[in-house]
């Protein structure tokens, strides 16, 4: 059923995170028995759902933190992902379609956009590729289950760089 014509209802209009709980004595007395209400049910939904996100995003950021303060970038994340898959890094700016040339762009451009936030236009320049190209490369890389598997794998070996002298 289309929403306009269910006319004003209720349970979706005003108030906001205080209102939709029940009002002030209902979030204080939420507050003392040990609950804490991080979002609008209405709108994000329940709040250990609202928490599990941002600890996940804080997650991710602290990673991508971690990585680029320590200096990682676009060439470890070649040399990480030519060296798993047997690639001179010089293969990467032939122009082929190769399977496996092309599932190494991938992998680095999931990788780099996704997990280090080096600008698309960065790594296609590298690859002698346009921004769009890298950007649809990465997005199949993350639609591919083995291929974020091998990414996480790659992942992982770029932490572990963090931590050699």
């Amino acid at each position: 059923m289309k929403w306009s014509v269910k006319g004003r209802t209720p349970e979706l209009t005003g108030g906001g995170l205080i209102r939709s709980s029940g009002g002030w004595a209902a979030v204080k007395a939420a507050y003392r028995s040990g609950i804490r209400i991080a979002s609008d049910e209405r709108m994000l939904g329940s709040s250990e759902f609202v928490e599990s996100t941002l600890k996940q995003a804080g997650e991710g950021y602290e990673r991508r933190m971690r990585l680029q303060n320590a200096g990682l970038g676009l060439s470890e994340v070649v040399e990480v992902v030519c060296r798993h898959l047997g690639i001179a890094p010089e293969e990467l700016t032939t122009r082929t379609k190769q399977s496996r040339i092309a599932r190494a762009r991938a992998l680095i451009g999931y990788l780099a956009t996704r997990e280090l936030s080096v600008p698309g236009s960065e790594v296609g320049r590298r690859f002698k590729q346009d921004r769009s190209a890298v950007s649809r490369a990465a997005a199949q890389a993350g639609r591919d289950a083995e291929m974020r598997e091998t990414a996480m794998v790659l992942l992982k070996e770029l932490t572990l760089m963090i931590n050699q002298p």
